[in-house]
């Protein structure tokens, strides 16, 4: 196997990009300084704009569901056959009675 090429410059492998944290930062703040005033900006709103705000967020608590299409060859399954030669007997409640 070949060796890769060595790094040159750049960050060091698993450190963080500044300008990502530094901007986390600034919103953890803005967020930070508006979550008291938050039911008060809601109910300010008309019901429409309101109810558009609460569906953004619920985006943030449920996970969206996404569809998986699964296709298999046929020839690796074997079909699964299974006779039933005669009904278990069910008991009656005469015969529980002893």
């Amino acid at each position: 196997m070949e060796d890769k090429p060595k790094r040159i410059g750049g960050r060091g492998k698993g450190t963080r990009n500044r300008t990502t944290v530094q901007t986390k930062a600034i919103i953890q703040k803005i967020v930070n300084d508006e979550i008291d005033n938050f039911p008060t900006l809601l109910d300010s709103l008309k019901p429409v704009d309101r109810a558009n705000v609460v569906c953004k967020l619920i985006a943030y608590l449920i996970p969206k569901k996404q569809s998986i299409d699964l296709e298999l060859p046929a020839d690796r399954f074997t079909p699964l056959n299974i006779t039933i030669i005669q009904p278990p007997k069910l008991l009656d409640h005469a015969e529980i009675k002893d």
